[in-house]
């Protein structure tokens, strides 16, 4: 979809969606399946945001979950579409051996788990896929590599303006569940009272290194909980259904450690995180598995500059006092997978209310 949506009245428009991460198609998905005209706008070259799958252009090494590394499920109402999922052979569970250390242990510890673990298949960039070819399905449009950079018009006929110049619109409602620092500043010059439910959402970053290597970092188990560390996860991929048998790893750097070191460059942050790791398995008492990190087969980092909220809202989604701006994410009502869903969700039930 590349012409701009041109209406000649707004009694047809459709509603927007800023973002194709996991609330955004999920609002579009209510929208579409109410038979309402709706269109998603996402800056990024597919769906699913931070259910990312980093796809590998070398046969010398395979796919990473590098973003969301699972779910569970809670709710009834993110059950169904959970269970949707599982039929449609896009998620399966996650048997992991999930371990927790802290430095008041001296060897990791198995976690005692509540929820069963759930992946996408075969990455986790599935589910988003599989919820867009849906709203599609069903009459909605999803456009990727359109980063939004204004909102314009007023009330019931906004018009979206795209980094490219092109002008969309007029749209009767627009939700962003674009990460709360870029919703602000693309709500706020129409709705100061959105803008500051936004600027409360702050985010974390996160690193994250994409790592291959002969050691085995934690025998044992296939996932671990790093706390009071600079480093705060480490998943084994292969321990993943429908993953190659190969030695990847996906570690995750804690907030704060990222938060210092949030303008390294890739190849800057991954040599840091190498050497944490080291540290790590040296204090393991694993000096040789240290010293074989200094030859990984692969060793790349990525930067999520927006990742975890640094606090959530109780309230599924957030609504401008004009009725017709939306805020919706993760950031509203829980930072999981299920959260993120479940606030696109009710943004949609929502929409659909109110252009009725």
């Amino acid at each position: 979809m590349s012409e701009p949506y041109d209406y000649t009245t707004t009694s047809d428009a459709p509603v927007a969606v800023i973002g194709a991460g996991l609330a955004g198609l999920s609002c579009a998905k209510v929208l579409a399946s109410h038979g309402r005209a709706v269109a998603v706008f996402e800056k990024a070259r597919g769906p699913s945001g931070r259910c990312a799958t980093r796809e590998s252009r070398s046969e010398q090494t395979g796919p990473y979950d590098h973003g969301a590394q699972y779910y569970t499920v809670r709710s009834p109402s993110f059950r169904a579409q959970h269970e949707h999922w599982l039929a449609h052979g896009v998620s399966a569970l996650w048997s992991a051996r999930i371990g927790v250390w802290d430095p008041s242990q001296p060897r990791l510890a198995a976690k005692s788990d509540e929820h069963e673990r759930y992946i996408g298949t075969p990455g986790m960039s599935a589910l988003g896929r599989q919820l867009a070819d849906e709203v599609r399905a069903q009459g909605g449009r999803v456009r990727y590599e359109a980063p939004v950079v204004a909102i314009e018009g007023q009330p019931q006929a906004w018009q979206l303006r795209l980094q490219d110049g092109s002008v969309h619109g007029p749209f009767r409602v627009v939700v962003c569940t674009a990460p709360a620092a870029q919703a602000a500043a693309l709500v706020g010059p129409h709705a100061v009272d959105l803008q500051q439910v936004a600027l409360s959402l702050m985010a974390h970053p996160c690193w994250a290194l994409m790592l291959e290597c002969e050691p085995d970092l934690a025998p044992g188990f296939d996932g671990v909980f790093l706390n009071e560390h600079c480093l705060a996860w480490l998943a084994r991929e292969a321990s993943k259904p429908m993953r190659a048998a190969r030695k990847q790893w996906v570690v995750h750097a804690a907030p704060s450690w990222s938060t210092t070191h949030l303008e390294l460059d890739a190849d800057a942050a991954a040599h840091a995180l190498l050497h944490l790791l080291q540290e790590w398995l040296i204090q393991q008492g694993r000096a040789a598995a240290a010293a074989a990190l200094d030859r990984p087969v692969h060793a790349v980092a990525h930067r999520w500059r927006y990742s975890i909220p640094a606090q959530a809202r109780a309230e599924r989604y957030a609504v401008s006092s004009c009725g017709s701006l939306l805020l919706a994410g993760d950031a509203h009502g829980g930072p999981r997978i299920e959260g993120a869903w479940l606030s696109g969700e009710a943004a949609g039930a929502y929409c659909v209310s109110s252009t009725a």
